[in-house]
């Protein structure tokens, strides 16, 4: 009763029958629709706050599915404090706490580039950096541009405050991720 929730919801009249069906059914098994999703709740959960004037001081993304989120922020925090990308990438880390518990790789979102990169362009002009650099963050060190863009690591490389739900869960999420460090 102390908390707030605020929900998000793409069922309302004014939107497209496609758009409507975003949030109709949770996980879904379509990559473009959870993509969608995935946007909606990172970027749109952060625009939804930003709107609402709620100033996020610290920012904790259960698992990568908000992992947009991230992104979002760092324009915001750009915008608000009137700082460049650099300094912005000092903050975020430092504000932003990550939580996994899914100890299996296959519960980890990836989206192929091709299907992410028209959702990153508008994010070129606000965070002036190229749609490949902000795959990248994404992507595994080393991997070509086209390699997919995963949540886990975005959410990873956005969080400087990295936990599981459990000692045996941190230790098995380490070992999955290695290649990641």
């Amino acid at each position: 009763g102390r908390i707030p929730l605020y929900l998000l919801d793409t069922n309302i009249a004014e939107n497209t029958p496609a758009a409507r069906e975003i949030t109709s059914h949770l996980y879904a098994g379509d990559h473009k629709i959870r993509l969608a999703q995935e946007m909606l709740l990172g970027i749109g959960g952060m625009t939804a706050l930003a709107s609402m004037n709620i100033k996020t001081k610290v920012l904790h993304m259960n698992e990568g599915h908000s992992a947009f989120a991230s992104l979002q922020r760092l324009a915001q925090i750009m915008v608000d404090y009137d700082v460049d990308l650099k300094t912005a990438f000092e903050i975020i880390p430092r504000t932003t706490v990550f939580t996994t518990h899914t100890p299996v790789a296959a519960g980890h979102d990836e989206f192929a580039a091709d299907l992410v990169k028209p959702y990153l362009k508008p994010l070129e002009e606000k965070l002036h950096v190229s749609v490949d650099e902000i795959l990248s963050w994404g992507q595994p060190v080393g991997s070509n541009a086209d390699a997919p863009l995963s949540m886990f690591i975005l959410a990873l490389h956005m969080s400087a405050y990295c936990n599981g739900v459990s000692k045996l869960h941190g230790a098995v999420a380490r070992r999955m991720w290695s290649h990641v460090w």
